[in-house]
């Protein structure tokens, strides 16, 4: 029983000798990879227009092309909480020592999305649609896919910091609870200026697009 569990905690402190290696090299270029990743998977699924891609657009665009039948307040809550729900998925990632592994998948479920909404404004609407995307939903898509990232890059370091501690690795702690809350929020914060972002260019140029 006991060569069991010495086995087990040897195994455990192998795993977090490599996240940390991935965190301390990776932190920001492996979400990166990841958001890429799915922007090409969004753009090949969306050319082939298939249930999914169909059914995700018939959804998002109802309330994105609706956002002038709604007050201004409704628009910002609506556009806070869409990358705030990936936001605090990334958060408790970071609270489990497998975090390192879930928490890439966030920002490429993000991007996935997002590459095949663009997609949809281009193919339905062309020059039109492309002009929509670029001047009104860029800059929103891009800031907060950047806070998520930013999130992302502390997820794994909280994981990484989770595993050292469950697996007694030896060395001084560069991180703590404390740190990944302060963090966190930090990143949060693009978030917020991408909704603010957001609401001032409806303001401005809006009106210019009538689908």
């Amino acid at each position: 029983m006991n060569n069991i569990k010495i086995k087990k905690t040897l195994n455990l402190h192998k795993y977090s000798l490599r996240v940390n290696d991935i965190m301390l090299n990776w932190k920001i270029i492996l979400p990166l990879i990841f958001a890429v990743a799915g922007i090409v998977c969004g753009a090949v699924i969306a050319k082939g227009e298939g249930a999914l891609y169909r059914k995700l657009c018939e959804t998002v665009i109802h309330y994105i092309l609706n956002g002038s039948e709604r007050n201004i307040y409704e628009n910002i809550l609506i556009y806070l909480l869409i990358p705030t729900s990936f936001a605090v998925a990334l958060f408790f990632s970071g609270l489990s020592v497998f975090g390192v592994l879930t928490s890439v998948s966030v920002p490429l479920a993000y991007s996935f999305i997002n590459s095949m909404l663009v997609y949809y404004f281009y193919s339905e609407y062309a020059l039109k649609g492309l002009a929509y995307t670029v001047i009104i939903l860029f800059p929103y898509i891009i800031i907060s896919l950047y806070s998520l990232i930013i999130i992302t890059g502390e997820s794994i370091s909280m994981s990484g910091y989770l595993l050292n501690t469950m697996s007694k690795s030896s060395g001084k702690a560069d991180y703590n609870f404390k740190m990944y809350y302060k963090q966190t929020a930090k990143g949060y914060l693009f978030i917020i200026i991408s909704v603010a972002i957001k609401t001032i260019v409806d303001g401005l140029f809006i009106d210019l697009f009538a689908f």
